[in-house]
């Protein structure tokens, strides 16, 4: 098998779910942003605010490009590498893409109050995660070869759904 690529918004269960899947299967698991952090020494709000978004979007091109050269892991990836059509080619090539879909107000829900996210430094998360949800569900659809709504589902529910699609595929 390939690696399993887990795509879609934050909030969305990428992490949480990545986690349970690499339990499940005994396969490695990696989170990019928490792979750039390490490797940058520098937080994604640091990143954002200190050197911009393009710095911290290289810095996760980087970490995509050297996990995909290892052996088969299951990664947590963040929510904009989809803005980048390299990655998307390098993860449809290397593994199994899996966009886990939920709604705005469920990806608030799941969210919270929780800090470190920068595109959400606002008051109106809900409206900020509904726009930035439209901008890049084309890129999502595109860049996957599995869906997964996860609205409904328990993080347990959504990693043996996403284990039976990967192993099939």
């Amino acid at each position: 098998m390939a690696h399993l690529w887990l795509i879609g918004m934050m909030g969305s269960g990428k992490t949480v779910v990545g986690r349970r899947i690499a339990e499940l299967t005994g396969c490695r698991f990696a989170d990019t942003d928490v792979r750039v952090v390490s490797e940058t020494g520098r937080s994604i709000s640091a990143m954002f605010e200190g050197d911009g978004e393009a710095s911290f979007r290289e810095a996760e091109a980087a970490v995509l490009s050297s996990l995909a050269g290892q052996r088969e892991t299951v990664v947590a990836t963040g929510g904009g590498v989809v803005l980048s059509e390299a990655n998307t080619n390098l993860m449809r090539a290397t593994g199994t893409v899996v966009y886990l879909v939920a709604s705005p107000a469920t990806l608030a829900r799941r969210i919270g109050d929780e800090p470190g996210r920068p595109l959400l430094a606002t008051e109106d998360r809900l409206a900020v995660l509904t726009e930035v949800l439209a901008a890049r569900s084309g890129l999502y659809d595109r860049a996957c070869h599995e869906v997964i709504e996860t609205d409904d589902l328990t993080p347990d529910q959504v990693a043996g759904e996403a284990i039976v699609r990967w192993n099939r595929s």
